[in-house]
């Protein structure tokens, strides 16, 4: 519960006061549930470290402003990923050790595997500008 506190307070609550109401489609996951789902099996979102947003405006999914809200703030962060092209975003935060860690994640169209690509701001140079790891 402290977790998902700590979450709310750093990173979703200061979402909300920019850019308003924000879908919050996954938070806290059993480990049970996140099997049945597919989820991977280090996900932050077992121990309530996570969210999945999405936002609507207009009637319409614009999820890169809270992508870019984020990016362009001081906000502290753990991982945020650009899942499928902004179908959502993933955001989590770890008091202890926030790594400000910004990924995209995409379906290969040729090999049907979930790939990962860590943006090259966040990753060590030796692994620029991109490096893709499947799961």
């Amino acid at each position: 519960m402290q977790n998902l506190q700590m979450l709310i307070t750093h990173l979703l609550q200061p979402i909300r006061d920019e850019l308003g109401p924000i879908r919050v489609t996954s938070g806290y996951r059993s480990p049970k549930l996140n099997r049945a789902i597919g989820g991977s099996r280090k996900s932050q979102h077992c121990k309530g470290q996570a969210l999945d947003l999405q936002f609507w405006q207009d009637g319409k999914m614009v999820n890169k402003k809270i992508y870019d809200f984020i990016i362009n703030s001081d906000l502290k962060f753990d991982q945020m990923i650009n899942e499928f092209d902004f179908s959502w975003i993933h955001l989590s935060y770890n008091h202890k050790s926030n790594r400000n860690i910004i990924l995209e994640a995409y379906k290969d169209i040729d090999t049907h595997q979930i790939l990962i690509l860590f943006n090259e701001v966040d990753w060590p140079t030796y692994c620029r500008p991109y490096c893709e790891v499947s799961f």
